[in-house]
């Protein structure tokens, strides 16, 4: 089984009404209210929301019922996506350096395995699921994208919520 096969697996395998039977009743209306592979993302990512989850995430609404393209040569260059570039091992930072002709700096690395980001990227687009975007910047699925620089791929898809 290949890792896209087992992420697909973990994800529609999430029961929503199961998954959210113990969290705060605001929490439960607002993943409710999700399109159901966004509410999965949300469940994977938050299985046991908390008061700031609650509060940061059930103000927010999608901009639509479907994910939406956004152009990758639009994202590289704003200072987030750099910052998360930063973030990963130095092989992954120089790679996409290189591919785009900029100059990120490495940084504070939280996923030492340069490995998973290259395995990634080996994956075809079409596989990956959309990262979440929450008032314009990624915050769920940032190995999607950065697997999608590293790939050089012209747009990625997104669940866009504000």
């Amino acid at each position: 089984m290949r890792i896209n096969e087992i992420i697909e697996d973990k994800m529609s395998a999430i029961n929503v009404d199961t998954a959210i039977q113990n969290t705060p009743p605001a929490w439960q209306q607002w993943i409710k209210s999700l399109p159901q592979q966004l509410a999965q993302e949300f469940i994977d990512e938050r299985p046991r929301p908390d008061q700031i989850d609650v509060n940061d995430f059930t103000k927010l609404k999608p901009t639509s019922n479907a994910p939406v393209s956004i152009d990758v040569r639009k994202l590289i260059g704003q200072p987030w996506v750099q910052k998360l570039i930063k973030q990963t091992p130095k092989e992954v930072v120089d790679a996409i350096n290189k591919k785009y002709g900029i100059n990120v700096q490495p940084g504070t690395v939280y996923d030492q395995n340069p490995d998973r980001y290259f395995k990634y990227a080996q994956m075809p687009a079409a596989t990956a699921k959309p990262s979440v975007m929450a008032n314009g910047e990624i915050i769920f699925g940032v190995g999607r994208l950065i697997a999608a620089l590293l790939r050089g791929d012209k747009a990625i898809k997104v669940w866009e919520l504000r």
